[in-house]
């Protein structure tokens, strides 16, 4: 098999190298083993002798503690035990040097063993030159001759015998040093041969690997280029039974494969161009949909008049889509029929009101969407059961009703048609609707916009009304009233009244009073309302207008038997303000109080600085039945009431609250009341105390 040869002479050649490599390493490793040894040896020789030349000193120094001895005699056990020292060290001297020869080497063993043998002799005679001196009893003829021959016949072959084993062994040393010389140079020398074997066969096998592998690289390369030139139409020419030969196979037929694939590139590409541009059309009229739909919001709120709305809706849809024809229904409740409300067909013609009516519910696309609140699509009104053809339109081919729906009440139907078939679809009629639904909510705005302000019409010309009879009435009550008033008085003295009389009279009066103060407040707020009305501003006290109004309200309260009481806070500063003003304030707030309390019950004035720095506060409480929070404000208004009157209280005319309330704010203050249902109330109002000297509106 033909396959798999550059990996084969690729992994030929690692394992070429990697024997190389280990030749190189196993022979680099024999090397330092023999030179190794070979030092070893030389090492060794060095030593031995060096030991020799050190058993040669320690003799002499043997010799030297004997013929000491002899010359200057000392203890004599002292001196053998030295002798028996110095002569043990050279026996362990003499020992280590035949332990370091080697016993193969005979002629080293002989020299080493001659050397011994002479050390023993020598110091057997040492030992005798001791006895023949103590013998004689000094340095006596034995001695002398001992000693002599310890130097002569045992101290003179001894250094000569360790002088040959020197010898011998710096002659070996010498040898060993040479050996290893020559095997250091030979296995250099083999050494650098193998590296350059090595060398030449790594170079010759990276030349053959990359003339192998370069050449269908460099060819696979110049296909690259041309795909990234975008030539996809060549093709690499390598023809080798290899791994770059299935390489260029696989690269052609890539490439045939990107040739197929960009064809068909190009081929999607040409329809997603179709289908963007018809996405984009279709994006575009929804575009226009949705402008058209924020346009007639917009005309929607600026427009409140329901006719002019439906006109400018229609000529909105007609110019913005070129519909053949649209039109705009509206359901006739009475007669349960749609009708045409305006309408325009393709060259402007104007459909009037009432120019086309369908019964709901009958055979007409209209009628059915009125009837079903559905929208209705006729691709073909030819085919479409519900068409109804109009001789005023005869062009029209396709058609599109849709419901104008109110929540679940369907008002009317917005009718498009057009002049080719098909020309309407399902999204159409969503986008469409939801204009049908702006339509019909604005349309709804429009019908109660002119309910209302028809209403609001109405309501001001009741107003008018209301104000120019209650002039009228005031102004011609007021004067005769005033002479009424002014006239009960002189009954008294007419004739004698006796007490029930008397009483009555009184009674008499005070209504007169009230109604004329009812009759004062309605011109007053009038006066205040239009800002007629100027303040009399002087000097009051507190404790002048709370008296004056006690006093106009306590027959009242007796009737009543209620207890009025009167609290103000000592050192309470005088005020500018318009007392007749202030003091019918008090007395309607009291009056109030005494109406709304229930019998026995108590009502309280107090006056007091207020919080706000620079006013006075004024406040007048009851233990009725209360107000509820929601007509904390309705009672302030003008004719004001509350539904139920207060829990069965009779209604009052609706002025006071409303007249205090412009008085206070005439003043620059302002009144409020805080109550519970079921647990009274308190009005309170505040007034400033320097109030400026200009007239006040």
């Amino acid at each position: 098999m033909l396959r798999g040869r550059i990996t084969s002479q690729l992994v030929l050649a690692f394992v070429a190298l990697t024997g190389l490599g280990l030749i190189i390493t196993l022979g680099t490793i024999a090397l330092i083993r023999v030179s190794h040894d070979t030092l070893t040896r030389v090492v060794a020789r060095a030593e031995i002798a060096a030991l020799s030349a050190r058993i040669r000193s320690e003799s002499l120094t043997l010799t030297d503690i004997v013929h000491n001895y002899t010359l200057h005699p000392a203890d004599l056990p002292a001196t053998r035990a030295l002798l028996n020292a110095q002569t043990q060290l050279l026996d362990a001297l003499v020992q280590q040097a035949i332990n370091a020869t080697d016993p193969n080497d005979v002629e080293e063993s002989l020299s080493i063993s001659q050397v011994r043998q002479n050390l023993i002799a020598f110091t057997l005679q040492a030992g005798r030159v001791l006895t023949a001196h103590e013998a004689e009893g000094g340095a006596g003829p034995l001695t002398e001759q001992a000693l002599t021959l310890l130097i002569t016949n045992y101290q003179q072959p001894l250094i000569q015998a360790l002088r040959d084993f020197e010898q011998l062994e710096l002659s070996q040393t010498r040898i060993a040093q040479q050996q290893a010389e020559q095997t250091i140079e030979l296995a250099t020398g083999l050494l650098m041969a193998t590296a350059i074997a090595v060398v030449i066969a790594v170079a010759v096998m990276i030349g053959v690997v990359l003339k192998r592998i370069a050449t269908p690289l460099a060819k696979l390369r110049a296909g690259v280029e041309d795909i990234r030139q975008g030539r996809l139409d060549q093709s690499v020419a390598v023809n080798s039974q290899d791994e770059f030969g299935e390489l260029a196979g696989a690269f052609n037929m890539m490439m045939a494969e990107v040739r197929a694939s960009r064809r068909q590139q190009e081929d999607y590409a040409r329809t997603l161009e179709m289908q963007v541009a018809d996405r984009t059309r279709e994006v575009e009229r929804r575009a226009q949909q949705i402008g058209v739909g924020a346009e007639i919001g917009r005309v929607a709120t600026r427009l409140l008049d329901a006719n002019e709305l439906i006109v400018r809706v229609v000529e909105l849809i007609h110019q913005r889509y070129g519909f053949y024809y649209v039109g705009l229904f509206l359901i006739d409740a009475e007669r349960n029929v749609a009708v045409q409300r305006y309408g325009l067909n393709r060259d402007g013609q104007v459909f009037a009101d009432g120019a086309y009516e369908w019964p709901v519910g009958s055979a007409s696309i209209v009628g059915q969407v009125c009837a079903r609140g559905e929208a209705h699509i006729a691709p073909d009104v030819s085919r479409d059961p519900w068409y109804a053809p109009q001789p005023r339109l005869p062009d029209t081919r396709s058609e599109m009703a849709l419901p104008l729906r109110l929540g679940e009440r369907v008002i009317g139907a917005l009718n498009v048609e057009s002049a080719t078939p098909n020309a309407f679809d399902q999204s159409d009629a969503a986008a469409l609707q939801g204009l049908a639904d702006q339509v019909a909510i604005a349309l709804e705005n429009a019908r109660l916009y002119g309910e209302l302000h028809a209403n609001y019409k109405r309501l001001q010309a009741l107003e008018q009304l209301r104000d120019d009879l209650t002039n009228m009435i005031v102004h011609d009550l007021r004067t005769p009233l005033t002479s009424f008033i002014t006239g009960l008085p002189l009954l008294g003295e007419v004739g004698e009244l006796n007490a029930a009389q008397r009483k009555l009279l009184a009674r008499v009066v005070h209504g007169g009073d009230t109604l004329l103060g009812m009759v004062n407040n309605l011109l007053d707020i009038a006066r205040m309302e239009s800002g007629s009305l100027e303040l009399r501003l002087t000097e009051v006290t507190a404790d002048e207008v709370m008296s004056w109004a006690i006093d106009q309200v306590l027959m009242l309260a007796e009737d009543r038997q209620l207890r009025l009481e009167r609290q103000i806070a000592a050192d309470l500063p005088a005020f500018r303000a318009d007392l007749d003003l202030v003091r019918r304030v008090l007395v309607n707030l009291l009056g109030n109080a005494i109406r709304f309390s229930p019998t026995a019950g108590v009502v309280v004035l107090a006056a007091q600085p207020a919080a706000e720095a620079g006013f006075i506060q004024f406040a007048v409480t009851d233990n009725g039945p209360g107000i509820s929070r929601e007509n904390f404000e309705r009672i302030f208004e003008k004719f004001g009431q509350i539904d139920g009157a207060r829990q069965g209280h009779k209604a009052s005319s609706g002025l006071g609250l409303s007249f205090c309330r412009f008085a206070v704010q005439a003043h620059g203050g302002r009144i409020w009341v805080e109550s519970e249902e079921g647990r009274g109330s308190t009005f309170k109002f505040v007034l400033p105390i320097d109030r400026d000297r200009r007239p006040g509106r």
